[in-house]
């Protein structure tokens, strides 16, 4: 039997000495139950409890119980901590439950008079109509969809079950990910970069992937946002800068530069364990530091203390570079562009896509070309997928370019035969 969210356990005992019955009396009377379940949620209970005297809670709980008991057709009202309320309507009247919902909240939009005070109650409703599971589990989703229409500014929601599935896999999916980092579900892609000035492949950007045995393909952005927010995002940075640096060093071998870029979480922006672990790499196999650059998205680096600023530059120092990537999303200044030792600019492809039909696009992505020439810097443009927005940033004078016209992510085998396929002597 799955356990009940902290809100609901919290919620079952109730206000003591109310002569209502509790959220364990409805656990108790609705194991079998087919019935609908309706979960009410006064969400400035506690702000409302807290202005009345203490002796007054109980006349407030007593002017929502009516209030709901008036527009739930008399039904039986069961009554938590925290300003949550429930009860149960027949199988039958589930598909019309909208309209009672409706009328409880017009009836809610009138201040309760207790004690001589008007107190305004912000209320919202949550409905589970999905018999096949326990009561327990059903109280915690209704509050759920309480919860989601109070975040939305609706007055209800309808649980939805087949985002249960959703939900469990974020809940194990972290503990999914170590164990497939470490039996190679989790795999490094590389999307190739075009100089433009030679016109040959002179470059590419590593990409994480994560093909699990079951689901298939995990959408990156999905785990790699887990793994920040839950910090497990250093594991699987240093599994992709491992191999992303073992690619690099092997076509680097008999004399060609082949620059390998790798994305930087702004959450080890700072950390102790960066440097040692990028020089580490480098060492291991053997490749020089300035044929790798760590991108960091441009929000990241601008809003990055000057403690890590200053490991940025310690970066740079080791002779690695440095690149802005999705530059033009943020709000850069010109002193901040000088202070960042970046060597590079990556033009975000939101700006190269509209190139073409974007006089405005035109000039931002000119401009910054410019102004990145006059600091030193070079610039790739991203997102790059037909032929004449790449002769016009040939024309405006960018260096490099990346999206599915020069080549799609790809894993090392087929890099390796991209290249070979885009050599100089295969072009001649």
């Amino acid at each position: 039997m799955a356990a009940a969210s902290p809100a609901v356990r919290r919620a079952w005992h109730g206000q003591r000495g109310s002569g209502h019955p509790n959220l364990n009396a409805l656990r108790a009377e609705g194991v079998e139950t087919q019935d609908g379940l309706i979960a009410a949620r006064i969400h400035n209970y506690a702000e409302a409890a807290t202005a009345l005297p203490a002796a007054a809670e109980k006349e407030l709980v007593e002017q929502i119980i009516l209030r709901l008991s008036l527009g739930n057709g008399g039904c039986k009202v069961y009554q938590g901590d925290e300003g949550i309320f429930m009860w149960l309507v027949p199988a039958g009247s589930v598909g019309n439950v909208g309209d009672q919902l409706a009328g409880l909240s017009a009836i809610f939009r009138s201040p309760a008079n207790v004690s001589g005070r008007l107190i305004d109650l912000g209320i919202a409703f949550g409905v589970d109509a999905d018999p096949g599971r326990s009561i327990q589990s059903r109280m915690s989703s209704a509050l759920l969809a309480c919860q989601e229409a109070q975040n939305a500014g609706e007055h209800w929601r309808v649980y939805d079950p087949t985002k249960l599935e959703a939900t469990e896999w974020r809940v194990t999916m972290l503990g999914e990910l170590d164990a497939a980092i470490d039996n190679g579900e989790v795999w490094v892609a590389f999307q190739p970069k075009l100089d433009l000035l030679s016109g040959e492949i002179c470059g590419a950007e590593a990409l994480v992937r994560w093909t699990h045995p079951e689901k298939g393909p995990i959408n990156p952005e999905e785990f790699i946002t887990a793994a920040e927010r839950h910090d497990r995002i250093e594991k699987l940075t240093e599994h992709v800068l491992n191999r992303a640096v073992q690619v690099a060093a092997s076509l680097n071998k008999g004399g060609r530069k082949f620059d390998m870029a790798v994305n930087l979480s702004p959450r080890l922006i700072g950390h102790a364990n960066l440097k040692p672990m990028v020089v580490q790499t480098l060492r291991r196999h053997g490749l020089p530091a300035e044929r790798l650059i760590l991108e960091i998205t441009e929000t990241a680096a601008m809003s990055s203390a000057e403690s890590a600023m200053q490991e940025l530059r310690d970066l740079r120092g080791i002779g690695l570079q440095l690149s802005i990537d999705d530059y033009g999303t943020g709000f850069s200044t010109l002193d901040y562009l000088k202070r960042c030792p970046a060597t590079e600019l990556k033009i975000d492809r939101s700006f190269v896509r509209m190139l073409v039909s974007s006089r405005s696009d035109r000039i931002m992505v000119n401009s910054t070309i410019e102004l990145a020439h006059s600091l030193g810097e070079e610039v790739v443009a991203e997102g790059v997928e037909d032929n004449e927005t790449l002769q016009l940033l040939g024309q405006m004078g960018c260096d490099k370019a990346q999206g599915y016209l020069i080549g799609r992510p790809m894993p090392y085998e087929a890099l390796v035969d991209y290249l070979a396929d885009h050599s100089p002597a295969k072009a001649a």
